[in-house]
């Protein structure tokens, strides 16, 4: 990902905070054949397990058969964005743009193959998208779940690299960071991406 010095965030913890709050994701991974020219792109729900993704796929999307322990995989978790009008700016001889937190990560892909850790891992996802009190596997017939299971193919991928990108109008002067900031929580669609800029410009 092209980062410049400006733009890049050093933090893990950050990074790591992108990829919890905005866990529905995009897999890509190389094609491995002369025969083919073209990525494997999947879009997934990620559970982050301190360094590791866990995340799982339907069995007839041939993507889980790119996985192995050699091929590198990149997985982007795209986080608060939004447009930018030059007319936001106190200097106003400037040119649209685009405001947003990005993360990507890398790394090679492991199935999971023993049922106990593929049981866990629906545990743990279900967990973190229905809360404490929410849904569960157990409400599932037992049968059915046992089915369902035998439909998708698990797997974890050890981030060897993590890039984050935070494209948040720093390289402005602040009077016209200030300025976007009061026009973005006037306008108040973009609740996420004003939580960010703040947190940017009071952390500097």
């Amino acid at each position: 990902m092209y980062i410049p010095s400006h733009f890049k965030e050093d933090s893990v913890e950050k990074a790591y905070e992108i990829i919890d709050q905005y866990g529905f994701a995009t897999l890509v991974s190389p094609h491995v054949s002369v025969t083919e020219d073209m990525p494997y792109v999947t879009h997934l729900p990620f559970l982050r397990d301190g360094n590791v993704l866990l995340g799982h796929l339907a069995r007839p999307n041939k993507h889980w058969k790119r996985f192995d322990n050699e091929v590198a995989h990149t997985v982007i978790f795209q986080g608060a964005h939004g447009y930018i009008s030059p007319r936001w700016y106190q200097n106003e001889d400037q040119v649209p743009t685009w405001a947003y937190a990005t993360v990507h990560v890398t790394g090679v892909i492991q199935l999971i193959e023993e049922m106990d850790e593929i049981n866990s891992l629906m545990e743990k996802i279900s967990a973190q998208y229905e809360g404490a009190a929410g849904w569960k596997p157990s409400k599932v017939d037992p049968k059915k779940y046992e089915a369902l299971k035998r439909g998708i193919v698990c797997f974890k991928m050890e981030m060897s690299d993590i890039q984050c990108k935070l494209k948040l109008n720093q390289n402005k002067s602040e009077l016209d960071q200030n300025s976007v900031l009061s026009v973005l929580k006037e306008q108040g669609t973009e609740p996420a991406l004003v939580q960010e800029i703040s947190n940017l410009m009071a952390s500097n």
